[in-house]
């Protein structure tokens, strides 16, 4: 793995430590460093980012990687082809990285439509980040996979976005 946690130990040099904003014992989390599997793991201070007290560990970690992607996706892929008021698909809503890629979308005042399976759309409406949602069936073998040959994805999108796509 390249994501991890941890309270810092320290074993370097505190006034280094601090000029990272950081001190022994803080909650850290990290990634891009592989070897996040092991039980404890030498990371550079520069990779370190600490956990804020209302922030639980495991959403700091899932942010890590999932929301850095979500934040490129929105932020900086073709960001000029987007403005506000626009309308911007995204697939599979109730997954980790594409909630939160329509959180970010929503907050950049795109109007979002998502895509998820019926198995997910509990929590893909959860935090209101789609506008409208296409609720897909479950794929063959469950696990809340979806089938995107049982609903016209496209003709969705026309009808949701009144022909503009």
């Amino acid at each position: 793995g390249d994501d991890g946690d941890g309270d810092g130990d320290g074993d370097g040099d505190g006034e280094a430590a601090s000029s990272f904003g950081l001190k022994v014992g803080d909650r850290v989390a990290y990634t891009a460093f592989v070897g996040s599997y092991a039980r404890y793991s030498l990371v550079p201070l520069s990779q370190l980012v600490r956990i804020p007290d209302a922030v639980t560990t495991q959403d700091a970690v899932a942010c890590m990687t999932q929301g850095l992607t979500a934040h490129y996706l929105t932020t900086d892929a073709h960001a000029d082809l987007l403005k506000a008021g626009d309308w911007c698909l995204i697939y599979a809503v109730g997954s980790g990285t594409c909630r939160w890629a329509a959180q970010m979308a929503k907050l950049r005042g795109y109007r979002v439509i998502g895509t998820a399976s019926r198995g997910k759309a509990v929590e893909a409406t959860g935090d209101g980040a789609c506008d409208e949602l296409i609720i897909l069936d479950e794929a063959a073998g469950g696990k809340s996979h979806a089938d995107y040959s049982s609903i016209d994805v496209v003709h969705r999108v026309m009808e949701i976005t009144g022909g503009e796509g």
